[in-house]
């Protein structure tokens, strides 16, 4: 990853030690400490909390430095969790972490199937490069898999309860340790873009299991892909989703999508991420706002704020 990343054109020596001291020079410092203290569940560290405290110093740090570093981008909720995965994959080497984190946003990836260089716009003010995916993907989903798209769409089931946080966090959150560490190999040496296809290939698997669903049974069924159900072994499902072919040609000529990378289409987010609703702007704001400041403490597939949402909808 290290390669993949070129981080040994990023890294300057002393400079992580210099950030990391930086607590009053950062707005974000509560924001990191309310999160830092949230991150490292018991789901998430594979069972084992015994180093809780140390993996909490160390993700503190990194988190400091890097908005002390970037300040544009200073901290929002989820590179906590970015950072924390990183630190695992280097076996708690806290700058090695740090720099894998800047690679992966502030690098370039220069083989990306649709000419995207960083995953910073993942999380930049409007979340361009998210929006961007799940538009990409809404067209892939129908093209690929049109019964199971008609479905979900007939259930009203909003993107931003499933596909936000796929893309969002690349899978951390969704899928197993062991699963979703393979799949960044691939990520990081395929491009970024090739997240839509790990994410078509995951319906493809569920197909069956979703067919018929309700809507609360469709989001269960979401919710075990983190256990591991429903999922074949880790170098199959590479393979299939290797041999899902994606014209990249066409979705680069489509205006519609590569405008959303722009910060002012931002606030026309386009009817693919609405299951093709002509929703207000205002309207998928405040449904992803609710969702993105509950998702820290939520501990169930929709948290209270989504589901008063819905309800007020069906009214």
């Amino acid at each position: 990853w290290l390669e993949e990343l070129k981080v040994k054109d990023l890294r300057v020596t002393g400079k992580y030690e210099e950030w990391k001291k930086g607590k009053e020079k950062t707005k974000w410092l509560a924001s990191i400490q309310a999160d830092v203290g949230r991150t490292f569940t018991e789901e998430f560290t594979l069972n084992d909390l015994s180093k809780k405290k140390d993996l909490e110093e160390k993700l503190e740090n990194i988190l400091v430095a890097y908005a002390v570093y970037n300040p544009d981008i200073g901290y929002c909720q989820g590179i906590n969790y970015v950072i924390a995965f990183f630190l695992f994959v280097s076996d708690l080497r806290e700058e090695e972490a740090f720099w894998l984190f800047v690679g992966m946003h502030d690098g370039k990836f220069d083989h990306d199937h649709l000419k995207v260089t960083s995953t910073i716009g993942l999380f930049q003010e409007g979340f361009p490069l998210t929006y961007y995916y799940m538009g990409v993907f809404d067209v892939i989903f129908q093209e690929k898999i049109p019964k199971l798209k008609k479905d979900i769409d007939l259930l009203q089931l909003s993107p931003f309860l499933w596909l936000f946080k796929w893309i969002y966090m690349i899978f951390l959150l969704n899928l197993p340790f062991g699963y979703t560490i393979r799949i960044w190999d691939c990520i990081l040496s395929d491009g970024i873009s090739s997240i839509i296809q790990y994410g078509i290939c995951i319906l493809q698997v569920l197909e069956p299991q979703l067919a018929n669903k309700d809507f609360s049974d469709t989001i269960a069924i979401f919710k075990e892909l983190k256990k591991g159900t429903y999922l074949p072994p880790i170098e199959d499902f590479i393979k299939k989703a290797h041999g899902i072919t994606i014209d990249w040609d066409a979705i680069l000529n489509n205006k519609e999508l590569q405008s959303i990378l722009s910060k002012k289409a931002v606030k026309n987010v386009i009817s693919h991420t609405q299951h093709n609703d002509r929703a207000s702007a205002s309207q998928v704001v405040l449904e992803l706002s609710l969702i993105h400041i509950s998702e820290p403490t939520r501990r169930y597939a929709i948290s209270y704020a989504v589901f008063c949402l819905k309800k007020k909808k069906k009214k």
